[in-house]
């Protein structure tokens, strides 16, 4: 709609004798390029990624770290008596690790769905919109948007939110 209406005020320019031909059909160009960037963004936003991308990390990330001790046990005997007990600790540390890691990747798969990890689009776009106007020389700006408080997240235990009710119990 932003565009259509730019594109019409260019040609009502172009009728005022505002822009000549050249200056018309340049800035028409670079209407018409935002809106081909916008089409190709909302494009990739829409693109449904393959649930199995996401269910084949996990599974491979949990076998890693079930098999993990077992590798590990070997190591940790030839370090000497009662050093195989540290296998335990060491495991978890590195299961925490990835399994960390693989939940990262849940959280960050859909950066621009609004929830509280996503990016904040709003406070970026608002930040533009206000040093566009500054640079119009426009006195009257639109407040900053603040960036949203950080996240206590847990990192344990299932994140029970609208993306992961499926993987909820």
């Amino acid at each position: 709609m932003l565009l259509g209406q730019q594109s019409s005020r260019l040609a009502e320019l172009r009728r005022d004798g505002a822009l000549d031909g050249f200056a018309h059909m340049a800035l028409q160009r670079i209407v018409d390029e935002l809106a081909a960037q916008q089409g190709r963004a909302q494009r990739i936003k829409g693109f449904p990624l393959p649930r199995q991308f996401s269910t084949v990390n996990a599974t491979f990330a949990r076998i890693f770290c079930a098999l993990l001790p077992f590798g590990l046990l070997e190591e940790f005997e030839a370090l000497g008596d009662g050093m195989v007990w540290a296998t335990i600790p060491f495991s978890a540390l590195v299961a925490w690790v990835y399994l960390t890691a693989d939940r990262i990747g849940d959280w960050s798969e859909n950066p621009f769905e609004g929830l509280p990890t996503d990016v904040p689009i709003s406070t970026i776009a608002r930040s533009i919109e206000r040093e566009l106007k500054q640079s119009l020389g426009e006195t009257t700006l639109p407040p900053p948007l603040d960036l949203p408080p950080p996240l206590d997240l847990p990192l344990t235990g299932p994140l029970c939110d609208k993306r992961f009710v499926a993987r909820c119990s």
